[in-house]
């Protein structure tokens, strides 16, 4: 089929290319930050540095240096610079990731391609945690080159498959096209004016058209699209309009709430040392909490697909109940970590955690899906969808998750601190052997579990049936 169509294709809403641009600014990203925190920044000398918790080829660095002029990390502003290159990629990636589900997508199978996106998601952080700590040998300059590699593997795949479907879609419109053609409408004696300019847009569609030039496509990307678009209307791209998607707006409110809560993980690493029995397990604080990582990482994994079935084939595709269910477990399961005493006992709570992610995560992308504007979305059948409003739309729903993860960690850390100091005898050796007191951990757990009943009770306010 695709030798039909020689030239490059660009799929509705344009979404391919910035997926190649916002992949490049990531490796830009990952690129610039391995070369400033490579320790070839004079900052400090290597007398300052523990080599013993260094390894890779900095550690061979340091050790085989005749200077005091070899340091770890020096250029941190150049690191930040990219950093946030690096972030501007990713996020455009993710942004149009999300978009390509409803412009593809019957909206039948939503459930099971969102389920398959969240175990990929979860299945991907568990590949990372794995290459990391076996064949990397724990050296994050190796990380860095992994990620690189995977984003253009990541987005020649996607580019394949996504031009395949495409293709087959445009040819479902050219086909339809040639049956208009030869049975045209009883009543007139042959194609209007209108049925002809469709049929010949149809067959201009389905041939595809070639690659533009590099500076037209940077035009057609960056420039354009701004240029015709006022300042008003560039910052309403930031925000939800109420009165036409209020229900969209409460699942965002959920997510805004859910990565709030699921950052007490954070703190994981502070328990395990305070709270915990001395345990062979607990006395690499570290490397239990990479254990515990692959542990709920696993047990999303397992969640994420059959949730999405469930919810599509048995449940008529009823989301609320599952998310419901999963905040559930969620605020639970943070309460029980104040009664974990052993490290086993954590691995359990982990383990309900997981799980309940993974059915979190499917059944939010797909509430999102399903409650944008009716006539953005993909009905089983169709073959051709305006999707103009969704990439917009899922790009201001990605910003809420990646706020909530930012913003629940500050308030976490700001409680912990603020009660964690209570119950120390200042005078005693209490205070010297751990960070933070029960009291800390009470405030940071308690508060993610209201997080979660907060995203429990948004949805309360989503109004479309069926959901």
């Amino acid at each position: 089929m695709t030798s039909i169509y020689p030239c490059f294709v660009w799929v509705s809403g344009k979404r391919i290319p910035y997926t190649i641009l916002g992949t490049v600014l990531a490796i830009i990203g990952f690129s610039g930050q391995i070369f400033a925190a490579s320790p070839i920044h004079p900052i400090c000398s290597s007398d300052d540095i523990n080599v013993q918790h260094l390894s890779g080829p900095i550690k061979d660095d340091i050790l085989a240096s005749d200077t005091s002029e070899i340091v770890l990390g020096g250029a941190w502003v150049l690191y930040t610079i990219f950093f946030f290159i690096q972030n501007i990629g990713l996020n455009t990636v993710y942004t149009v990731m999300m978009a390509l589900i409803p412009d593809l997508i019957p909206t039948s199978q939503t459930g099971m391609a969102n389920g398959m996106l969240a175990m990929m998601l979860v299945t991907g952080s568990l590949f990372g945690f794995v290459m990391f700590h076996t064949h990397l040998e724990e050296d994050v300059m190796s990380m860095y080159k992994m990620y690189i590699c995977v984003s253009l593997f990541c987005t020649f795949i996607t580019y394949i498959f996504v031009l395949d479907r495409e293709i087959f879609l445009r040819q479902e419109r050219h086909n339809e096209s040639i049956e208009e053609r030869v049975i045209p409408n009883p009543n007139e004696e042959g194609l209007s004016t209108a049925q002809e300019t469709v049929v010949k847009q149809n067959e201009k569609e389905a041939k595809g058209f070639c690659s533009p030039s590099l500076h037209s496509l940077v035009y057609s990307i960056l420039i354009e699209p701004l240029s015709m678009k006022s300042l008003s209307e560039i910052t309403a791209a930031y925000s939800i309009d109420r009165s036409q998607n209020s229900d969209f707006f409460f699942v965002t409110i959920s997510r805004f709430f859910y990565y709030m809560g699921i950052s007490s993980q954070t703190f994981f690493l502070y328990f395990i040392h305070d709270e915990l029995q001395q345990s062979r397990d607990t006395n690499d604080p570290e490397s239990a909490v990479a254990l515990l990582a692959i542990v709920g990482q696993t047990a999303g994994a397992l969640t994420c697909y059959p949730v999405g079935i469930l919810s599509d084939k048995y449940f008529g595709s009823r989301r609320k109940p599952f998310v419901y269910i999963a905040c559930v477990i969620l605020t639970v399961a943070n309460l029980s970590l104040l009664k974990c005493q052993t490290f086993n006992e954590m691995i359990i709570v982990t383990i309900c955690l997981g799980a309940a992610n993974g059915i979190y995560l499917t059944m939010d992308t797909s509430l999102a899906v399903d409650t944008l504007d009716e006539d953005n979305s993909f009905t089983e059948g169709e073959t051709s969808v305006d999707n103009s409003n969704v990439a917009q739309m899922l790009g201001v729903w990605g910003v809420f998750g990646f706020l909530g993860s930012s913003i629940g960690p500050l308030c976490g850390g700001c409680a912990l601190i603020m009660f964690g100091k209570l119950g120390f005898d200042t005078d005693g050796e209490g205070s010297q052997k751990k960070f933070f007191s029960i009291f800390g951990y009470i405030a940071v757990f308690t508060l993610s579990a209201f997080y979660f009943f907060c995203s429990a009770m948004a949805l309360a306010f989503v109004k479309k049936r069926g959901v």
